[in-house]
């Protein structure tokens, strides 16, 4: 995001991170575009477990936020009146908008690349090192049928299957 920030001149900043909420300040007329970079940061970042997990193709289904809000105060939900005896007046609620909404909004949202940035990020300076995905190197170490026990044991949903797993770890007592 912070690239993408600087990338696009978007005014925008971090401004809390709470468990699996992610809250930015953005000015008004970067507040779609804002919108925008988050959906395209949470692309790349899904892509890339995707990837590590051996998922070369990322599924739309989780791809994008589900919604991004957008208001002008903090609150859980922007749809939430805020009326406590300290303030009666009701505040008028944000927008919530899905991937959809927000390619609606056209020009507004659209991370310009003719935008010339004023503080660019200096990607050049990282050299890039493909990774293996973590699954392709699990595989390499899984030899045989029995070495797929302990994932087997982490998937199944039936305690009759997982104690066949974890019989069929142990190697057969000998009699003496």
């Amino acid at each position: 995001m912070e690239y993408l920030i600087r990338r696009f001149n978007l005014n925008a900043r971090l401004a809390i991170t709470v468990h699996d909420e992610i809250r930015y300040l953005a000015k008004d007329e970067d507040k779609y575009r804002a919108a925008m970079a988050l959906q395209v940061a949470n692309v790349w970042t899904r892509a890339m477990f995707s990837q590590q997990m051996g998922i070369d193709d990322l599924p739309q289904s989780c791809a994008y936020f589900s919604a991004v809000d957008i208001d002008h105060v903090l609150r859980k939900e922007v749809d939430m009146d805020c009326v406590t005896p300290s303030h009666p007046t009701k505040i008028p609620p944000g927008e919530s908008l899905d991937i959809m909404q927000l390619l609606e909004k056209g020009e507004e949202a659209v991370l310009d690349s003719s935008v010339k940035s004023s503080d660019p990020p200096q990607v050049s300076q990282y050299a890039y090192t493909p990774r293996e995905p973590v699954m392709a190197s699990l595989q390499a170490s899984l030899q045989n049928d029995s070495d797929h026990a302990y994932l087997k044991a982490q998937i199944t949903g039936d305690d009759k299957e997982l104690r066949k797993i974890i019989k069929e770890m142990k190697p057969p007592v000998k009699k003496a």
